[in-house]
């Protein structure tokens, strides 16, 4: 991690295989990385040290968020799931299951309570994050949906 305008790169030394994907707590304190193994680590992003390690796919893992304010971690995998993560424990709080392809992206909505999946099975789905119950499901695409994305207030999905 680095300044946006003028400061050092920060580099995260990591002991595992290929990092392929990362985030930023929305603080800035915080971040995870994914290894293309699988395993997520949550790092202390001023000290550029690693402050819990996991596994928890059965694929690889194709996106990493933090939720705002919640204290978790949201990943998305080839193993057909989301998953919602204690970003402190490495506790697994909900497995999101129920698409039939690869899971490309996972996000939160605005406010935490939700997540929004995008997965190659053309569907996207709308998600309880604190229940893990389906609250929406989004069909009808013609291809893959590789994103989905909701509306700042909430009310609205983009997928692409």
């Amino acid at each position: 991690a680095h300044s946006a305008h003028s400061g050092p790169t920060w580099v995260l030394e990591h002991h595992g295989g290929c990092v392929v994907a990362g985030a930023l707590s929305p603080c800035g304190t915080r971040a995870v990385t994914v290894t293309v193994d699988g395993e997520i680590t949550v790092w202390n992003a001023r000290k550029r040290m690693a402050l819990t390690t996991w596994h928890g796919h059965d694929d690889k893992v194709k996106s990493v968020v933090f939720a705002a304010g919640r204290g978790q971690v949201l990943t998305a995998s080839g193993d057909h799931t989301a998953k919602v993560w204690n970003a402190t424990t490495g506790a697994l709080l909900q497995n999101l299951a129920g698409h039939e392809q690869w899971v490309m992206s996972a996000v939160f909505s605005p406010d935490g309570g939700q997540v929004l999946t995008a997965s190659l099975d053309r569907t996207a789905k709308l998600w309880d994050a604190t229940t893990g119950k389906l609250l929406q499901n989004f069909g009808g695409h013609d291809h893959w949906v590789m994103s989905a994305v909701p509306s700042p207030g909430g009310g609205q999905v983009l997928t692409a």
